[in-house]
């Protein structure tokens, strides 16, 4: 009886073979996919671009049309609360018109005046 010692080394190599060629994990065939989209893909991807893109600049001009329209509100909001404060000015402008009030009163007048200018900057 003969004993081929070589088919056990053929066998093993063939294993060894095999799962150097499939790694740790048999690897599954897929179909081989095309590098490019069809057409159509194309085509679609093109228009969902647009879409996004259009909304995107719809989302811009939003958000700058409530910036602009919170920054008005701001605004008026610091005029009307400045209102009794012009009001006293002017009252403490027409109770004083003796003589000798007149430094305080150019020092008044002044304060006033810059306060009406800053104001109808604001506007």
């Amino acid at each position: 009886m003969k004993i081929n010692l070589n088919a056990n080394k053929d066998e093993e190599s063939a294993n060894a073979e095999q799962s150097a060629e499939l790694g740790p994990w048999p690897r599954i065939r897929r179909k081989p996919t095309p590098r490019w989209p069809a057409d159509s893909d194309l085509e679609e991807l093109r228009q969902t671009l647009l879409r996004r893109q259009a909304d995107f600049d719809n989302y811009r001009k939003r958000v700058e049309k409530e910036r602009f329209e919170d920054s008005k509100r701001a605004t008026a909001r610091v005029i009307e609360g400045l209102i009794p404060v012009i009001d006293g000015f002017e009252h403490a402008l027409a109770a004083h018109r003796e003589s000798e009030y007149d430094n305080y009163r150019k020092g008044f007048e002044l304060i006033y005046k810059q306060l009406l200018e800053n104001l109808t900057k604001l506007e």
